[in-house]
């Protein structure tokens, strides 16, 4: 069975989340030095929306009993639905069912549930539970993003920066990075570093990328950790250090990350950031 959804991203495309990119975002020029980070006025005042709602989908699987879950989702209920989504694709007291479950995402998203907007989103660009459709993961995406999904920010973030279902804009792209840091994603705050590492999107700003990956590092995440050891081993953006540099090469390893566990103890050289990626 397929479950629509082209109807679903259009109207919440439209409702919820407006036009992507900003006004004057697309913009293919270059960022000069001292030029102002871009905005986007669509994108202020959004809030985390509750964990419950955002938390990993094993989580959501348990919060209701599933007879409950499912009369409430015939009732309409939203995390009643979500709940049924999340329970269908973990497999949780169901079958695994990868189409009931971006069903009653669809009905849950309909009903602006922020991980039910982003878990159908990952479905569709990966094509799990139905055709794949990278333009309709982008509309829901940002759909997360308006509904307080900090990694739905992220990865709204992604898709204009890569062009993965839109045209490609870095520059708004920006401000859907710098959101989903402010809610707390470390990814976003990675994904933004990197941007003012390389001058994409905004002027180059060596000091700020290094602010960005500390807070990502802050929050556990490994490769803000390694790319920041990279910056205090090279002094760039922060002054050079290298003792600093294998402290956070330590904290990288011990996160798991693989490349810091050869870095914690390195011969005296230049070494390099890793590469701009999903995660």
């Amino acid at each position: 069975m397929r479950v629509a959804t082209s109807s679903l991203a259009l109207f919440l495309a439209l409702t919820l989340s407006g036009c992507c990119c900003g006004d004057g975002l697309g913009s293919p020029e270059l960022p000069k030095a001292g030029e102002p980070e871009p905005t986007n006025p669509e994108l202020d005042g959004i809030t985390a929306a509750p964990e419950a709602t955002t938390g990993p989908l094993s989580d959501r699987s348990r919060t209701l009993p599933l007879s409950e879950a499912k009369r409430g989702c015939k009732r309409g209920v939203v995390d009643a639905c979500d709940n049924l989504g999340a329970r269908y694709f973990t497999g949780f007291e169901v079958d695994k069912d990868l189409e009931q479950a971006r069903k009653h995402f669809v009905t849950a998203c309909a009903g602006r549930h922020p991980g039910a907007c982003f878990d159908l989103a990952v479905m569709l660009r990966k094509g799990e539970g139905g055709e794949e459709d990278a333009s309709e993961a982008a509309a829901l995406y940002l759909t997360a993003c308006k509904a307080g999904h900090p990694r739905g920010c992220d990865s709204a973030g992604w898709t204009l920066a890569d062009g993965h279902g839109v045209a490609q804009d870095k520059r708004g792209a920006v401000p859907l990075y710098r959101t989903a840091c402010d809610l707390g994603e470390p990814r976003g705050c990675r994904h933004l570093a990197l941007m003012y590492l390389a001058g994409d999107g905004v002027a180059k700003n060596a000091p700020e990328a290094s602010k960005l990956l500390d807070k990502g590092c802050e929050a556990d995440h490994a490769k803000s950790c390694f790319d920041l050891g990279v910056m205090w081993f090279n002094g760039e953006g922060v002054p050079k250090n290298q003792q600093k540099a294998r402290r956070i090469y330590t904290k990288a390893c011990k996160l798991g990350h693989a490349k810091a566990c050869e870095y914690k103890n390195p011969p005296p050289k230049r070494r390099r950031r890793s590469s701009f990626d999903f995660d």
